[in-house]
């Protein structure tokens, strides 16, 4: 599976745990940059993105 194949739940899900986990910045960037790519960052939880 690739960034570009997950769903958008998915993908929030991932972001998400991923900076609670404090994960890769390079894996966080990648992450976002998908979510700012499909134009989903208003599904992001409150005050979570960059």
């Amino acid at each position: 599976m690739t960034v570009q194949t997950m769903s958008d739940e998915l993908l929030i899900s991932s972001y998400h745990n991923a900076v609670k986990l404090n994960i890769n910045d390079n894996f966080i960037e990648l992450l976002y940059s998908e979510i700012e790519r499909r134009n989903i960052q208003h599904l992001l939880p409150h005050g979570q993105s960059r």
